[in-house]
This record gives structure tokens, sequence and C-alpha cells, in this order.
């Protein structure tokens, strides 16, 4: 094969078909093939490091979701042992740091 000859080479897909008449056909076709390789693994790449982050945040949304329902059960508690008690003690009972109610909510 000479140096003025032209090659060609094509690509059939079912979306299409390419053809390039060229010298370096081959050598286009494989540079466009590597480019597309490593845009490939880099898209990967960025995707598993982005799905870990998601993966973190969401366990972190759980974590912070447990804590308010615990919190929301103990202050469920403490108004229910509250409301069953004589009218006359729950005012002292809800001021004090230590009162029976808050031992038992929690």
């Amino acid at each position: 094969m000479s140096e003025d000859e032209r090659s060609e080479a094509s690509i059939t897909t079912p979306a299409g078909a390419i053809a390039i008449k060229s010298k370096r056909a081959a050598e286009f076709i494989a540079s466009a093939s590597m480019v597309l390789l490593f845009l490939l693994a880099y898209v990967f790449w960025e995707h598993k490091g982005d799905a870990l982050r998601g993966q973190d945040q969401l366990a972190q949304a759980i974590k912070d979701l447990s804590q308010t329902n615990i919190k929301m059960v103990e202050a469920q508690r403490e108004m229910n042992c509250l409301i069953a008690m004589p009218a006359d003690r729950r005012e002292a009972e809800y001021q004090s740091p230590y009162s029976i109610c808050k031992r038992l909510a929690q």
C-alpha cells in the first residue's frame, strides 16, 4: 500500500453508519475509540464517588430521623405522665428538671 492510497473504515450501528475515507482512517477510529473509553472510565469513576457520597448522606439523614423520633417519643411519654398526674402537681412536675415524669420518659 503506498502513501497515496486512501483506506476506508466504517462503523455501523443500529442508530446509523459512519464511513471515513482517509489515509489514516484506522488511526482516527482507534484514537476516537480510546478517547471514548477514557471518557466512559471517567464517568464511571465519578458516578461511583457520587453514589458513595449519596449513601453517606442517606445514612446521616436516617440517623437524624431516628434521633428526632427518639426525642418525640420521650416528649410523648412525659406528656402522658403529666396528664395522668393530679392537676395540683402537674406544674411543679413540669418545671422540675428531675421530675418523675422526665425520668420515666427516658
